[in-house]
C-alpha cells in the first residue's frame, strides 16, 4: 500500500540496470590506470569519491567493465559477511567489477531519495537473496525491487531532510574519530613518561618511574567460571572472553575490576568490568584492591595500551596463563598516575559522549526513514503539508 498520489514501482521501471566487470589480471597494461574501479568492499552506504584499485582505457576497453556517471547508485550483489545488499552512490565516474550492479534513475527520479530507500531496505533485500536458495543477489533481483514512486518535489524534499541527518551523523563521526586518535596520541605520551603533566599546586611532575612486574603491583589470579546453563536474563552482568554474556543471581567481585580475556580469538582484550559482576575463568583479573600505592585506572590504561599478544600461547585454542604475572610495567608515583587517569577518563568521557550522540542520530534517522520514505508521515511542499 503506499499513500495517495503515490505509484509503487518496480527498480527495472525507473532506471538501467547493469554491472560491471575485470579485465584480465594478467596483463599489466590494463591496471594502475586513472579510472576508478569499484569493488564491493567499497559499497558500503556512503558516497564514492575514490577507489583503491583504478583501470586503463585499454583495460576499460578489452572487458565487460564499463563507466557509469556520477549519481550512479551501486548495489553490492554477492560478497563477504554483510556487504551482499550493501548501497553506495557514486562521488565520481567510475567503473566497478562484476559484483556489483549499477542502477542508473531515469530523468525525473531523485537520485538522493532511491539510495535512502534502497538503504532502508537493506535487511530486506538481503532476504531476497536467501529467498532462492542461494546467497547472492542477480540483476534479475536487482530489477524486481519494489519501489515507493511519489511525486518529484516529494521526493526531493524527503532526500533534502535525509541528507541534513547524513550530515550530522558524518559530523559527529569526525568528531568521534578525532577525539579517539586524540586520545590514543595522549596515551603513547602520557603512559610512556614522554609527557609530564602537573600537580595540583601547577608543578610538573618529575622522577623516574620504576619498572615493576604485574604481580608486583596486582593481584592476578582466573576467578571461578560458571556454566553457559546457569545465565539468566536478569541479575548480575557476567564477564567472558566477549564482554558481558549475560546475567547471574550471585556476583564474585564487589568492586570495579580489571579484566584480561584468556581465552579465544578476543585473547588480550583488556576489559574494565562493573561493580558487583562475576568475571569467569574466560578472564584473568588484575586485582589492586589491596594495593594503595596502585591507581586502577592508570593500570587499566596501562594494560589496554599494551600489546599482550607476546603472552598468547596454544596453536588450537588461544590462551593467556599465569605467564602474565611477569608482565613489566613502568609506573610513576601514585599521585601522577592518579592525574594521567583523570585526564584519559576525561578522553573516555568525551568518547562515551560522542558514541552515544551518535547512536542516537542513526536511530533517529532510521525512524525518520521508516516514515518519510514509505509515505507513512508526508512532507511539506511549497508550505503545504502534502495530505
Amino acid at each position: 500500500m503506499v499513500p495517495s498520489g503515490w505509484k509503487l514501482s518496480t527498480i527495472e521501471e525507473i532506471a538501467n540496470v547493469s554491472s560491471g566487470g575485470t579485465p584480465s589480471r594478467k596483463n599489466d597494461t590494463y591496471w594502475n590506470g586513472n579510472i576508478p574501479w569499484v569493488t564491493t568492499a567499497e559499497v558500503q552506504f556512503k558516497v564514492i569519491k575514490d577507489t583503491s584499485e583504478k583501470i586503463t582505457e585499454e583495460g576499460l576497453a578489452n572487458s565487460s567493465a564499463k563507466l557509469f556517471p556520477v549519481d550512479t547508485i551501486l548495489m553490492a550483489m554477492y560478497g563477504q559477511g554483510k556487504t551482499r545488499g550493501q548501497v553506495a552512490k557514486l562521488g565520481i565516474e567510475a567503473s566497478t567489477n562484476q559484483a556489483c550492479a549499477a542502477i542508473v534513475l531515469h530523468t525525473d527520479y531523485e537520485v538522493d531519495y532511491y539510495y535512502q530507500f534502497l538503504v532502508s531496505q537493506y535487511e530486506n533485500i538481503r532476504e531476497m537473496a536467501n529467498s532462492g536458495g542461494q546467497e547472492n543477489l542477480s540483476g534479475g533481483i536487482v530489477k524486481s525491487i519494489q519501489v515507493p514512486v511519489p511525486p518529484l518535489p516529494e521526493q526531493k524534499k524527503i532526500a533534502q531532510i535525509l541528507s541534513t541527518w547524513d550530515k550530522a551523523i558524518t559530523t559527529t563521526e569526525q568528531l568521534l574519530a578525532n577525539s579517539q586518535q586524540q586520545k590514543k596520541a595522549l596515551m603513547q605520551q602520557l603512559l610512556t613518561g614522554k609527557k609530564r603533566l602537573l600537580d595540583k599546586n601547577g608543578v610538573r611532575f618529575s622522577g623516574e618511574w620504576k619498572n615493576k612486574q604485574l604481580s608486583e603491583v596486582a593481584n592476578v589470579y582466573q576467578p571461578k567460571t560458571i556454566s553457559q546453563s546457569m545465565l539468566t536474563d536478569t541479575g548480575y552482568p557476567v564477564y567472558g572472553a566477549n564482554g558481558i554474556i549475560g546475567f547471574y543471581g550471585e556476583f564474585n567481585h564487589e568492586n570495579e575490576q580489571i579484566a584480561v580475556t584468556c581465552r579465544g580469538s578476543t585473547c588480550g582484550v583488556v576489559n574494565w568490568t562493573q561493580a558487583k559482576s562475576w568475571i569467569t575463568g574466560n578472564a584473568m583479573v588484575i586485582n589492586t584492591d589491596n594495593t594503595p600505592s596502585v591507581s586502577k585506572r592508570f593500570l587499566f590504561y596501562v594494560l589496554d595500551g599494551s600489546n599482550l599478544s607476546y603472552l598468547i600461547s596454544g596453536s588450537g585454542q588461544p590462551q593467556i596463563t599465569g605467564n602474565i604475572k611477569t608482565h613489566i610495567i613502568n609506573i610513576p608515583v601514585l599521585k601522577e598516575q592518579q592525574r594521567i587517569a583523570t585526564v584519559l577518563s576525561t578522553a573516555d568521557q568525551e568518547i562515551t559522549a560522542l558514541q552515544q550522540k551518535l547512536h542516537a542520530l542513526k536511530q533517529e534517522k532510521k525512524a525518520l526513514m521508516q516514515q518519510l520514505l514509505t509515505g507513512k508521515r508526508r512532507v511539506i511542499i511549497d508550505d503545504k503539508e502534502v495530505a
